[in-house]
């Protein structure tokens, strides 16, 4: 029993340790689909979940929209977005802390709230086990749900402290991508606009020349 204990805690480690260097070198990436690809790639491939997603603010719809997910079913759904109003969203504002799903059906079960029961419902239908938020100051940048780990063992306080810190360092590299985003749409939207007035000089200049030659 001890040789098993201390080899299950050399794999936590393991993963734990994965995870904390690969938060850090999120910042680097600029492509923001490319950087929630990889988020749930890692997650999903370190700790061997059967599935992981992220989930983005879009403010325009007033909900969050899913980013990226992977699993390893192909029958594997999840839903598109999540609307603020949704008791996951304002469970996760509240609390600012993972949301792990035995706890809610425990803590259901105990006390009969009818804002946990719904609570649990959207865990049920997202199929998750762990939600982990992403914060900037007081704004839910994004969050991660995670699934089941395949070896059917529950994830430790450690393993929600590691969360935590990556979906910390995801937030930051989230508002990167998202900043970087917006200034090349914005030197496109110039050089098309430089464009569009070079084109409209030489037209001037054109109809100009075909005047005189009239």
């Amino acid at each position: 029993q001890q040789r098993a204990e201390a080899r299950l805690f050399q794999e936590q480690r393991r993963y734990q340790a994965t995870l904390r260097q690969a938060s850090y070198g999120m910042g680097r990436i600029k492509d923001l689909k490319r950087l929630l690809n990889l988020i749930v790639h890692i997650v999903t491939r370190t700790v061997g979940l059967e599935h992981s997603s992220v989930y983005i603010n879009d403010q325009g719809a007033k909900s969050y929209r899913l980013g990226a997910s992977r699993s390893r079913s192909v029958r594997f759904h999840t839903a598109e977005q999540i609307e603020n109003s949704s008791p996951l969203i304002e469970q996760l504002k509240s609390s600012r802390n993972p949301v792990v799903c035995e706890e809610i059906k425990q803590r259901t079960q105990d006390y009969g709230d009818h804002k946990l029961a719904r609570l649990e419902t959207v865990l049920n239908e997202l199929d998750a086990a762990v939600v982990v938020p992403s914060f900037i100051d007081d704004n839910l940048i994004a969050f991660l749900v995670l699934g089941r780990k395949a070896s059917s063992r529950l994830y430790s306080d450690e393993d929600l402290v590691v969360f935590s810190i990556l979906a910390n360092q995801a937030a930051l590299a989230i508002e990167n991508a998202l900043f970087y985003d917006d200034v090349k749409k914005t030197h496109e939207q110039l050089y098309r606009a430089e464009k569009m007035a070079t084109i409209g000089t030489m037209a001037d200049g054109l109809s100009h020349q075909i005047n005189n030659r009239l």
